[in-house]
Formats: structure tokens, sequence, C-alpha cells
């Protein structure tokens, strides 16, 4: 089962197109180029976002054992399934899952550098009603 995952509906894909042949699955320099460095800022968003939700009585932050790029956030009082819709709305896309069924399992991506980790935190916040 795949992971759940935040990201922005834009997401650029990180492989090419082609037709007929056999690098479709080749990935696009373009995107490969800096990645490290891309991925150490959203993960510099990630963990103030994170810091952020941990102020919130509503959040839970629950870090995942070895899990670089993973962790599980409870939302006290609101069923995940719909804080997920409140979200769409606002135009951040995660999905529902967990042990509980306030849990969603949100993992860092680039996608993350499109905003500031207090404008999510507000739509996180915004999201709970």
């Amino acid at each position: 089962m795949p992971l759940p995952v935040l990201y922005s509906p834009g997401q650029k894909v990180l492989l090419r197109r082609c037709i007929k042949t056999v690098e479709c699955l080749a990935p696009d320099n373009y995107y490969l180029d800096g990645f490290a460095e891309r991925f150490v800022k959203a993960v510099a968003v990630s963990e103030d976002l994170i810091k952020k939700l941990s102020t919130n009585s509503r959040f839970e932050i629950h870090r995942i054992a070895s899990g670089t790029n993973i962790f599980r956030l409870t939302v006290k009082g609101m069923e995940a399934k719909t804080f997920v819709e409140n979200l769409k709305s606002k135009n951040v896309i995660a999905r529902a899952g967990g042990p509980t069924p306030n849990d969603l399992m949100l993992q860092v991506n680039e996608s993350l550098l499109h905003s500031s980790a207090a404008e999510l935190e507000s739509i996180f916040v915004k999201s709970l009603s």
C-alpha cells in the first residue's frame, strides 16, 4: 500500500513521457539535478511545520521510527477523512491513513517548497472547522 503524500496539485512528474521506447522509465535529469539541495530545504519546511502544529492542542505529531521523511498527524476531535476534504478545498492534498480514523500519514517532498510552514499551518488550522 503506497504511503499518503502531501503535495501541491501542480506538482511536476519526475519521469519523462516517452513513446514506444525502452527509456520510458529514465529519470529526467532536469528534476534530479539539485534534488538533494531542494529536499534539504523541504525537510527544513516540514520540521518548522511540525514544530508549529505541535503547539496546537488539536494536533498530535508522531515520528515514524526510521521514517526519514514520514510522520503521522493525529487530528483530535475530527475524523481525518473530513479534515482531508477541508484541506483539499484549500488546495492541499493529503490522504487519511494510520491506526485510528483521526490519522494522516504525511510524507515530506519538494512540494513543500511552494509554501512556507506558516502558510501551511494556517491552512491546517482553518481546516479544523
